[in-house]
């Protein structure tokens, strides 16, 4: 929330006193008179000087044109009008020199006291300013007062009744009632105009507020506030939304504040807008932050729903061990797309630490003893929905024995013959298995590929030495010296995972016993051996200090290989080797990923947003400057909410729809399931 303190008026139409003398006249160059011109009886056909100040102002007509310059730098002449009722004065120019832009702003004056009150500064012709009946001002400069031109051109003020019938409302104090279930109509006029209604809410629920009509490029905004009339102050509990919009609210009065959205169109037409009030059909609500978390069973069904757009859901569950929280749901409209991310949340310090970042439906989150978060969300923030659908976090204990082993510092060593039972759990999971070459060479991987994942294997020799590239199951992975290593497993694209355990073969005759028997102590001349030497910690990989155990094995293997040397003993001649066996002939079977083609066609990478899915744009909001001037007060700034004051915000992509990829243009890749064979082991 944002808490804006007073004046809580705009500064049109509220008055701005102007403490200069008021004839403005002593630090302005003297002009010499102009001839005069003919006037009429209800006002000037041509500018007469000196009018430099409030008290020479000429009377203008309204509605009937006359011819007025800026002659010199510097120049400013003021008009006087008299305005019948309420309504809008409206200052138009034609045929106005290419030196000049000339700006307006509107006064009141007292002669008495000799003081100017503004009522709505600066503005580029055309412009308007809304007044009631009496007398008014208007003062005409060049914008910077640098340029000058001694071509007349036409000036023409107008008057237009009011057609607001809600007018005044420009301000929380002057707003106006507006009934739930009701509709009104409403005007943007003129440029910059902000109008209030207040609205009674008498239980828990939303505020929609829904516009039609709206002409001449106004796009009306609304934010929601509440006012405190003895404090006088606004504080805004949502900013400023595109109509249709829609507010949760509790029992109270709340403030409605609506625009143009940047503030620089206007229309004379009015447009209707209706204000509903939907009955809260979120059970969960209020539970926007991690403080007001609804608390939920393991798998339980509970009913979110994501209204309005940008509304976010939070939720916390009780882990009783290490395992997995999954999170699934049925029956989502389509107007969203739901995204969940998983956090622990720390009360005292009110932060929140991220676990797994947003993944889409169906999903889980490994995780340990404590409390989980999941806040849930429409993918883009940009999607809503008044209808709840079942949702369930539930909570599976771990079955793969070897988790966590997501990292090489948490890298398990593989079992005795190289075996392990692993699985690809949940998506995005890398499972990382250690093992200790005696020299050169190359070993075999093999795992049967549970349902919907491809298995992936790549060898590293330490977190940033990857020395093959990914390959699938069954692999064989060539190892270029003796030494510890990692084999990392993953699936082919990350984006499946499966619970099932799966064998996991890894064999070789450069493949170290994962633990080997101990070795009498060898004589010091074996010791001094290079092939008898054994590892020292700068052998070891930094990538993980537990290899120490296993190169420690490997060592006393080639101790006990390089003993000394005992006397031959005869023997009475070689044995007869019996015959090898003969190696059964592998079978290849079409790889059903590319259908035996080799090739697999995907949607090309979106070019303009590089797979992202999103572009940097310059924010429309406060034109890429970062502030925007406060609302009541145009002398201060405050941080664009819109882009957090970085002048830019992220847009979906246009080209590809936020996909990150083109379908439409497909590119050609090898097969990765099959190394672009075509084939696979049956």
């Amino acid at each position: 929330m944002v808490t804006v303190k007073g004046p809580v008026e705009p500064v049109s139409p509220a008055a701005v006193v102007e403490t200069s003398p008021a004839t403005g006249t002593s630090s302005e160059p003297a002009q010499a008179p102009r001839a005069p011109m003919a006037g009429t009886r209800q006002g000037i056909s041509a500018e007469k000087e000196p009018n430099n100040g409030p008290a020479e102002a000429n009377p203008a007509a309204l509605g009937k044109a006359f011819t007025t310059s800026i002659q010199q730098q510097g120049d400013s002449d003021w008009f006087k009008l008299q305005v019948p009722g309420q309504g809008y004065v409206r200052v138009m120019a034609k045929d106005v020199p290419g030196s000049i832009k000339p700006q307006v702003r509107y006064c009141t004056y007292d002669e008495w006291k000799d003081e100017v009150k503004i009522i709505r500064e600066w503005k580029y012709l055309p412009d308007a300013c809304a007044v009631q009946k009496g007398e008014y001002y208007v003062q005409l400069i060049d914008d910077y007062g640098n340029g000058s031109s001694p071509e007349n051109f036409t000036l023409r003020i107008d008057f237009i009744d009011e057609m607001d019938p809600v007018e005044p409302n420009d301000s929380p104090r002057t707003a106006k009632e507006f009934a739930l279930g009701s509709t009104r109509q409403a005007a943007i006029f003129p440029v910059g105009d902000t109008d209030w209604f207040k609205v009674a809410v008498a239980e828990q629920g939303y505020v929609q507020v829904v516009a039609k009509g709206a002409k001449d490029g106004v796009k009306p905004q609304v934010r929601y506030c509440t006012f405190n009339e003895w404090k006088d102050e606004v504080t805004v509990h949502r900013d400023w939304r595109y109509l249709p919009d829609g507010f949760a609210v509790t029992k109270g009065e709340y403030y409605l504040q609506m625009i143009d959205d940047y503030g620089d169109r206007a229309s004379t037409e009015l447009f209707d807008v209706k204000l509903d009030f939907l009955a809260e059909f979120d059970k969960g609500e209020p539970n926007n932050s991690p403080k007001e978390a609804t608390t939920v069973a393991s798998g339980t069904v509970f009913s979110p729903a994501i209204y309005p757009v940008g509304d976010t859901d939070w939720y916390r569950i009780a882990v009783p061990g290490q395992g997995y929280v999954c999170a699934s749901a049925r029956n989502v409209p389509e107007a969203i797309k739901v995204q969940v991310q998983y956090g622990i949340y720390d009360e005292q310090k009110e932060e929140m630490k991220t676990v797994r970042e947003w993944k889409y439906l169906p999903d889980a989150c490994a995780v340990s003893k404590g409390v989980l978060y999941v806040e849930v969300i429409d993918d883009y923030g940009n999607g809503a929905c008044v209808e709840a659908f079942p949702m369930k976090l539930e909570f599976v204990p771990e079955f793969d024995t070897a988790e966590p082993n997501n990292s090489f510092s948490d890298a398990k060593t593989l079992g005795a013959g190289g075996t392990a039972r692993m699985a690809i759990y949940p998506v995005g999971d890398v499972d990382c298995y250690m093992f200790t070459a005696t020299g050169p060479g190359k070993v075999e991987v093999s795992a049967a590929n549970p349902e919907g994942v491809v298995l992936q294997v790549a060898l590293f020799r330490s977190a940033e030495e990857q020395l093959s590239e990914w390959r699938n199951l069954p692999a064989e992975v060539e190892v270029p010296a003796g030494g510890a290593y990692c084999l990392v497993f993953i699936d082919d694209y990350q984006d499946a995972a499966s619970d099932q355990l799966v064998e996991l073969h890894v064999s070789g005759d450069i493949l170290a016993p994962a633990v080997a028997p101990e070795q009498p102590a060898q004589p010091e001349s074996a010791s001094k051996s290079p092939q008898a030497r054994a590892k020292t910690p700068a052998d070891v990989p930094d990538f993980d200090l537990k290899l120490e155990a296993v190169l420690a094995a490997e060592g006393n293997q080639e101790g006990a290989a390089s003993a000394t040397e005992t006397p031959q003993v005869a023997e009475p001649g070689p044995k007869p080797e019996a015959p090898a066996p003969e190696a059964p002939e592998i079978e290849y079977v079409p790889c059903p990923r590319c259908g035996g083609d080799g090739k697999i066609r995907e949607p090309q990478t979106c070019p303009n947003c590089s797979g992202k899915g999103w572009v940097e744009k310059k924010c429309l909001k406060c034109g890429g400057d970062g502030w925007i001037k406060d609302q009541f007060n145009w002398q201060k700034k405050e941080k664009c909410p819109n882009c957090n004051g970085t002048g830019k915000v992220k847009s979906k992509c246009a080209r590809c729809g936020g996909d990150g990829t083109i379908k439409d243009l497909l590119q050609e890749k090898p097969c990765p399931r099959c190394g672009g064979t075509g084939k696979i082991r049956k």
